[in-house]
Protein backbone atom coordinates (compact mmCIF):
# COMPACT_ATOMS: atom_id res chain seq x y z
CA UNK A 1 0.00 0.00 0.00
CA UNK A 2 1.27 3.56 -0.85
CA UNK A 3 -0.61 6.93 -0.27
CA UNK A 4 -1.37 8.41 -3.49
CA UNK A 5 -4.32 10.76 -5.37
CA UNK A 6 -6.64 9.55 -7.52
CA UNK A 7 -9.19 11.11 -9.81
CA UNK A 8 -12.70 8.83 -10.28
CA UNK A 9 -15.26 8.87 -13.35
CA UNK A 10 -17.17 11.02 -11.05
CA UNK A 11 -14.97 13.88 -10.85
CA UNK A 12 -13.79 13.39 -6.83
CA UNK A 13 -9.94 13.79 -6.38
CA UNK A 14 -9.61 11.58 -3.26
CA UNK A 15 -5.95 10.71 -1.53
CA UNK A 16 -5.76 7.55 0.25
CA UNK A 17 -3.61 3.78 1.02
CA UNK A 18 -3.57 2.64 -2.24
CA UNK A 19 -3.54 -0.74 -3.16
CA UNK A 20 -4.27 -1.80 -7.19
CA UNK A 21 -5.22 -5.38 -7.82
CA UNK A 22 -6.52 -7.17 -10.78
CA UNK A 23 -10.20 -6.11 -10.10
CA UNK A 24 -9.62 -2.58 -9.38
CA UNK A 25 -8.46 -0.49 -6.97
CA UNK A 26 -9.02 -0.55 -2.67
CA UNK A 27 -8.50 2.68 -1.15
CA UNK A 28 -7.89 2.44 2.55
CA UNK A 29 -8.96 5.61 4.87
CA UNK A 30 -9.99 7.61 1.91
CA UNK A 31 -10.16 11.48 2.10
CA UNK A 32 -12.30 13.77 -0.46
CA UNK A 33 -9.66 16.56 -1.77
CA UNK A 34 -11.67 20.25 -1.69
CA UNK A 35 -10.42 23.65 -3.06
CA UNK A 36 -11.33 26.02 -0.88
CA UNK A 37 -10.44 30.09 -0.99
CA UNK A 38 -8.85 31.73 1.89
CA UNK A 39 -10.19 35.11 1.01
CA UNK A 40 -6.80 36.93 0.14
CA UNK A 41 -6.95 35.76 -3.63
CA UNK A 42 -5.89 32.19 -2.80
CA UNK A 43 -6.59 28.51 -2.74
CA UNK A 44 -6.49 26.58 0.30
CA UNK A 45 -7.02 22.54 0.34
CA UNK A 46 -9.03 21.06 2.66
CA UNK A 47 -9.51 17.41 3.23
CA UNK A 48 -12.70 15.52 4.43
CA UNK A 49 -13.30 11.92 5.07
CA UNK A 50 -15.09 9.68 2.54
CA UNK A 51 -18.16 8.33 3.75
CA UNK A 52 -17.22 8.94 7.32
CA UNK A 53 -20.38 7.37 8.12
CA UNK A 54 -18.95 3.80 7.29
CA UNK A 55 -18.63 1.18 9.40
CA UNK A 56 -14.80 0.01 6.99
CA UNK A 57 -12.53 2.73 6.13
CA UNK A 58 -11.76 0.50 2.76
CA UNK A 59 -13.57 0.60 -0.45
CA UNK A 60 -13.04 -1.13 -3.85
CA UNK A 61 -13.28 0.57 -6.84
CA UNK A 62 -13.26 -1.14 -10.06
CA UNK A 63 -10.95 0.09 -12.71
CA UNK A 64 -13.55 1.81 -14.86
CA UNK A 65 -14.13 4.07 -11.98
CA UNK A 66 -10.73 5.14 -11.73
CA UNK A 67 -9.01 7.77 -14.19
CA UNK A 68 -5.94 9.02 -12.91
CA UNK A 69 -3.33 7.59 -9.95
CA UNK A 70 -0.85 9.84 -8.89
CA UNK A 71 1.75 11.03 -6.24
CA UNK A 72 0.55 13.59 -4.02
CA UNK A 73 2.92 16.53 -3.08
CA UNK A 74 4.79 16.43 0.02
CA UNK A 75 2.82 18.70 1.66
CA UNK A 76 -0.78 16.95 0.53
CA UNK A 77 0.95 13.69 2.01
CA UNK A 78 1.98 15.08 4.84
CA UNK A 79 -0.86 17.04 5.43
CA UNK A 80 -3.13 13.40 5.16
CA UNK A 81 -0.68 11.16 7.40
CA UNK A 82 -1.24 14.11 10.34
CA UNK A 83 -5.07 14.15 9.91
CA UNK A 84 -5.88 10.08 9.06
CA UNK A 85 -2.10 8.09 9.42
CA UNK A 86 0.55 7.55 11.38
CA UNK A 87 1.10 11.17 11.68
CA UNK A 88 4.53 11.06 10.41
CA UNK A 89 5.57 13.70 8.27
CA UNK A 90 8.38 13.75 5.91
CA UNK A 91 10.66 16.44 6.85
CA UNK A 92 12.21 19.39 4.26
CA UNK A 93 15.70 19.81 4.67
CA UNK A 94 17.63 22.06 2.33
CA UNK A 95 21.37 20.87 1.83
CA UNK A 96 24.28 23.05 0.93
CA UNK A 97 25.62 21.53 -1.86
CA UNK A 98 29.00 22.94 -1.34
CA UNK A 99 29.65 20.73 1.64
CA UNK A 100 28.11 17.62 -0.04
CA UNK A 101 30.94 17.82 -2.82
CA UNK A 102 34.52 17.18 -1.51
CA UNK A 103 37.66 17.07 -4.12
Amino acid sequence: MAVKCVRLSSGEEVIADVTEHENGVTLGTPANIFMQPNGKGQVNVALMPMMPYAEKKEFNFPKSAIVLIFAPSRELYNEYNRLFGSGLVIPTIELDRKQLIQE
